[in-house]
């Protein structure tokens, strides 16, 4: 069975405290996941909403499409 492992992560802000919270929106979080892709894999990424489209040299593609879950 697998186990369902939480992480929290708070970005590096002026003043953070430990205890801060930081509520990111979808556009945030996929330019962060472009810049995390960008660091480790050459590939074209276009943005379209809340989807990132990445396109790779070998002729992969993918869709990652992202929603917050309330």
């Amino acid at each position: 069975m697998a186990t369902e492992t939480n992480h929290t992560f708070i970005p590096e802000l002026d003043g953070a405290k430990e205890d801060a919270t930081y509520k990111i929106d979808v556009a945030d979080l996929l330019l962060d996941i472009k810049v995390l892709i960008k660091e480790y894999y050459t590939a074209t990424l276009t943005e379209d909403k809340s989807e990132l489209q990445i396109r790779f040299n070998n002729g992969q593609a993918f869709r990652l499409a992202l929603s917050e879950i309330k």
